[in-house]
């Protein structure tokens, strides 16, 4: 699935154009990404991937309705709007989100010590 990156025109009436991150305005893969020109120094911070929908759907194992849900409610990251009707959601958010779940779950081991792990008694 393609990441995607969002150009904007100095117009302030002109269409936001949304494309393949990586793809530069002729179709052809361009070595300057959008949200790194726009967001600073590359070395300085990550560059954002953004995943579409059924890709978070396929990360998390979440249908749509508990996505949205739970983004409302502030337990799972945000979609962000690229255009009028296009959103995504930052990859490494979402890969956080998942850690978190994986770390929250493995730390509640209040579960008995099953019979055959048990220490022997004399």
């Amino acid at each position: 699935m393609a990441d995607y990156q969002v150009s904007r025109s100095s117009d302030a009436n002109a269409e936001h154009s949304c494309r393949p991150l990586g793809v530069g305005t002729d179709g052809h893969y361009s070595d300057v990404r959008y949200l790194e020109k726009t967001m600073g120094n590359a070395s300085d911070e990550q560059s954002i991937e953004f995943i579409r929908l059924r890709e978070v759907k396929r990360l998390t194992s979440l249908s749509t309705t508990t996505i949205y849900k739970m983004a409302n409610e502030g337990t799972f990251p945000k979609q962000v709007k690229l255009g009028a009707k296009a959103v995504a959601w930052i990859k490494a958010e979402v890969r956080e989100w998942g850690r978190e779940q994986v770390d929250r779950s493995r730390s509640h081991t209040d579960s008995p010590v099953p019979r055959d792990q048990q220490p022997i008694s004399n």
